[in-house]
């Protein structure tokens, strides 16, 4: 079976399946009320195991507080007038279980949209939470939790949101394969970040596999066997060990610095979505963090967290990386990464929607929030501030006059910050990267998101595996507006960066250092290959070969001539992973 590999490595391990939390819920007649009680009854106590199982494990792991919500959670399911009216709803409708939870759903969360306290208002969230895994026990989807999985397990999903991703215990997993997605899916970047071999797009999987299958894959190819024979099972287990020996070496150099061959120096920097995160960086020896996608904080929340929670992540990162640049992503949530407490409105396309800096713009008291927790953190490290999803001169403006309120209020405050922080922002929107030359007068640095740039130049959705082929990170159009971007940015002396998924893609990085770009920013698991072809490249012969490829109309041949020139000077690496 093939998908689309899209965090590399060998996994060899037996399956995990999870379900999705919304299973799809039909109308069923019932004939036999007392079998459908029975049967129901028995959910209840399954998922009472569930959720005690999840507050012990949570209590252990990580603390008080967090297991707090699951004794709510355990509330909601013992409480005697919700059981009242499930029961009475099989029993008068004679129907199914599921679709009287669904009912009840419904009935519930228009009582909740009424009440002016938002902390009750909120507590919605736990009912749905505690109905999908009924719902799920139930329709047999979801006997198991992640929590239960063993050590050593490929886990294998119809789909899985980054919340869930960033909560797995690496530990225990050796691989995921996931029916959904794309190379720049948010569950695949954190799974790059957590160094876990994954597969994307394997549509059909998920049905074709069951509990305890041994599987084999390679989230560098996208392939993957189901129960190998012996001797299939040796070849992977080579290519592990091959790999395990090329890393080790990589791992030798870290502390090395990233120059090329004709002594050009180069910032490689890493990506996180945690403060835990930064650990990694320090392992690695990475110069500093070029993206801190800030939304996964707020995600591992279930309201906004205030200015002191977000000040003390901050500054524990800042504090981490002693003088090292940590750059921070103001928030970027919408299209794919939903905040349930948020309540933004469902939209008929969400990633071209009400998002990011569009979201912060209507919400300036949440905004402000999040800038003077930065600016405190600040005083305490090498900061940089970052604004997403910017499509013109107006909107930058708009936050560097807000960030500017929110310097106001801390002098007043006499707390204390870097008045020369460095402002920068995204080029990720088209009409940003055709107006780089204007944007670049107004900050310091650019940072290319190709993840989003591409989806949108191409007119693809990144998440949509039935047009993903037309996803081309090699299209000449992507790779003619990122040379621009650079060289406007350079033009005003600023810096060019980048913090897309491109920024890692090995037949990329010579094209990239010879277009001029300053800084790569990747997960900490791709820094060292990063490092190690930016070391054995010489930039004069790269510009020849940025040249070379403006030869060609096509991304194809853009790619097969790219992969071509990285196996004659890299072919080891490649024959090796």
């Amino acid at each position: 079976m093939k998908g689309l590999g899209v965090s590399q490595g060998i996994g060899i391990g037996k399956v995990f399946k999870i379900a999705s939390k919304h299973v799809i819920v039909k109308k069923k007649r019932v004939d036999d009320v007392d079998a459908e009680l029975d049967r129901l009854n028995n959910a209840v106590d399954i998922c009472k195991n569930q959720i005690n199982h999840l507050h012990d494990f949570t209590l252990e792991k990580i603390g008080e507080k967090e297991a707090e919500i699951f004794k709510v959670h355990l509330m909601i399911l013992e409480d005697e007038q919700a059981q009242k009216d499930i029961l009475n709803g099989v029993r008068k409708d004679r129907v199914n279980s599921e679709y009287v939870l669904i009912e009840f759903l419904d009935k519930y969360k228009k009582i909740f949209e009424g009440v002016n306290d938002k902390y009750l208002r909120d507590r919605i969230f736990d009912v749905q939470d505690v109905v999908d895994r009924l719902i799920g026990v139930l329709s047999g989807e979801n006997n198991q939790t992640i929590d239960e999985m063993p050590a050593n397990s490929i886990l294998i999903a119809r789909d899985l949101s980054p919340s869930e991703t960033a909560q797995l215990d690496v530990s225990k997993i050796s691989g995921i394969i996931v029916e959904t997605g794309g190379s720049t899916s948010h569950a695949a970047i954190i799974a790059r970040t957590m160094e876990i071999p994954t597969i994307v797009g394997a549509r059909g999987v998920y049905d074709s596999v069951s509990n305890g299958d041994t599987v084999v894959m390679n989230g560098t190819s996208g392939c993957m066997h189901v129960n190998p024979d012996e001797l299939n099972l040796k070849v992977y287990q080579k290519i592990m060990d091959e790999e395990k020996v090329f890393y080790d070496k990589l791992a030798l150099e870290r502390h090395e610095e990233c120059i090329t061959l004709d002594e050009k120096n180069i910032h490689v920097l890493a990506n996180i979505g945690l403060p835990k995160d930064a650990d990694a960086v320090l392992k690695n020896s990475i110069a500093g963090i070029g993206l801190f996608r800030t939304e996964f904080l707020y995600m591992s929340n279930d309201s906004l967290p205030d200015e002191e929670q977000q000040f003390q992540a901050y500054k524990y990162v800042a504090l981490k990386l002693e003088g090292n640049p940590v750059t921070i992503r103001t928030l970027d949530v919408g299209g794919d990464k939903e905040l349930p407490y948020l309540n933004i409105d469902k939209e008929e396309n969400p990633v071209l929607g009400f998002r990011a800096i569009r979201y912060c713009l209507d919400n300036i008291d949440v905004f402000k929030v999040q800038l003077r927790a930065i600016l405190r953190a600040s005083n305490f490290g090498n900061v940089r501030i970052m604004f997403p999803m910017i499509s013109g001169i107006t909107e930058l403006k708009k936050c560097k006059r807000i960030l500017k309120r929110c310097m106001s209020e801390l002098d007043a405050e006499n707390i204390l910050y870097d008045k020369n922080i460095k402002i920068g922002m995204m080029i990720e929107v088209p009409s940003a990267a055709l107006t780089a030359d204007v944007l670049a007068k107004e900050v310091d640095f650019f940072s290319i998101g190709t993840n989003d740039l591409i989806q949108y130049v191409c007119a693809v959705d990144r998440e949509n595996s039935k047009v993903i082929d037309l996803y081309q990170q090699f299209h000449p159009a992507i790779l003619r507006l990122i040379k621009y971007v650079i060289e406007c940015a350079h033009k005003e002396g600023k810096e060019a960066c980048m913090c897309g998924e491109m920024a890692s893609e090995p037949a990329l990085i010579k094209i990239l250092l010879g277009m001029g770009l300053d800084e790569f920013s990747t997960s900490s698991a791709s820094t060292l290959l990063v490092k190690y072809i930016i070391r054995n490249s010489d930039v004069n012969k790269c510009k020849k070969l940025v040249e070379e490829i403006e030869k060609f109309s096509d991304s194809k041949s853009i790619e097969k001539y790219l992969r071509k020139d990285f196996e004659g000077d890299f072919g080891l690496y490649v024959e090796r992973c």
